[in-house]
């Protein structure tokens, strides 16, 4: 299954909620048929598994890009970096049920959570409550086809849709209106550097001033200025990347983006830039090697540290990096730690003391904590047996 994903890509509720007492068989099947079984048994599972004592720091939250429904699962993070499974929330779109090459299938702030729908070419909308819950809000189409990833600022949203032979690769902005309602902004579909690019993720910088795009096809990395008042696009700049396939990135600030580069799955690598007033991207730390690893995929920076986090898909790690308080990049530990098969997706919680990791390969999900002095990984425990495909991860405060 791992080198099939690979081929394909380099890195590849209505609420079910916690019941205190036994669920009646029959009313269960036929009030949660919609989930689909894989949907039913982890309401199920979340029923049986979750422990009131427990104490959570935050909560993260998969999606299951199912082609019969796209279902978010959520697990409580305990303070020693144990998941447990919680609540599911169907979006009410559906999946692909397979790799989408990208970062940020899911993203989150204080109030919103958006999940992409690659299957039905949607977003949905939920509002983030308390105890990991989510309430949906609505659902919007993206404005193209196969969206991979979204990213949120305020209430400012752009979706980034990676488009087929028939419909370009294009970005399209959104505005979250009164209680919960997707307003795409007249004008707003951008297109990125060419057609068809492998793009694969979309992210605000901190300030809401810009937005990049990472291209893997094309190795490079677009910018564009965002204008506060009407949240359209300007200044479109495109940059070439310091290494091969560009994928995952997290901006360290407001100037300056750290990019992961997968090298068509025979490396692993990150670059960090500063971002120039007119849009361009200066190099600061050309293509870090991670050794022996390959296939970088998602970057995670860690809160409260200097630390940088990158899963290797191809070699099933993960790798840390720190950066200098100048600017620029060291190589930790190559194999910070050691995951299941195909890890992708990854998140650090708000604190910067545990973690979760999304393994592609082997269907699982585990959880990891973080020594914020030394950079030390320690991998805590696994939930296997996850939706097949399951694409997608971001960890809320609790």
């Amino acid at each position: 299954m791992l080198s099939q994903m690979l081929r394909r890509e380099p890195c590849v509720l209505h609420r079910v909620s916690v019941a205190k007492k036994l669920i009646d068989k029959e009313k269960c099947m036929k009030k949660y048929a919609h989930l689909g079984l894989s949907g039913l048994l982890f309401a199920v599972l979340g029923v049986l598994m979750v422990s009131p004592n427990a104490q959570a720091l935050s909560t993260v939250v998969v999606a299951s890009n199912q082609t019969d429904g796209n279902i978010l699962m959520t697990y409580a993070l305990s303070s020693g970096g144990t998941l447990t499974p919680r609540y599911s929330f169907p979006t009410g779109g559906i999946g692909t049920g397979g790799g989408l090459g990208n970062q940020s299938g899911i993203a989150a702030n204080n109030n919103w959570l958006l999940v992409v729908n690659a299957g039905s070419d949607d977003i949905s909308l939920f509002r983030t409550q308390s105890r990991g819950e989510l309430s949906f809000r609505d659902k919007a189409s993206s404005n193209g086809v196969r969206p991979v990833s979204v990213d949120i600022h305020n209430r400012l949203v752009y979706v980034l849709n990676v488009g087929d032979e028939n419909s370009p690769s294009n970005i399209t902005g959104f505005t979250i209106e009164g209680n919960g309602q997707l307003q795409m902004i007249p004008g707003s579909t951008t297109p990125v550097s060419a057609d068809l690019t492998g793009a694969a993720q979309v992210a605000f910088s901190p300030n809401g001033q810009n937005l990049a795009v990472t291209e893997k096809a094309t190795n490079t990395i677009v910018t564009f200025s965002v204008d506060a008042a009407t949240g359209l696009l300007s200044n479109t700049v495109v940059n070439t990347s310091n290494g091969q396939t560009p994928f995952g990135f997290q901006w360290a600030d407001n100037n300056t983006l750290i990019v992961s580069e997968a090298f068509g799955g025979t490396d692993s690598a990150v670059s960090e830039y500063d971002i120039e007033n007119d849009g361009s991207l200066t190099s600061i730390s050309p293509s870090v090697d991670a050794g022996d690893e390959r296939a970088a995929c998602w970057i995670a920076l860690v809160p409260r540290t200097r630390l940088v986090l990158t899963t290797n898909t191809a070699t099933g790690s993960i790798s840390s990096y720190e950066r200098a308080n100048n600017g620029g990049l060291t190589l930790l530990d190559s194999q910070a730690a050691l995951t299941g098969m195909g890890p992708i997706d990854l998140a650090v919680d708000h604190n910067g003391r545990a973690g979760a990791v999304l393994n592609a390969g082997d269907d699982s999900i585990q959880s990891f904590t973080i020594s914020r002095s030394t950079g030390a990984l320690v991998i805590k425990n696994t939930i296997a047996g996850i939706p097949d495909g399951s694409n997608g991860m971001v960890i809320v405060r609790r």
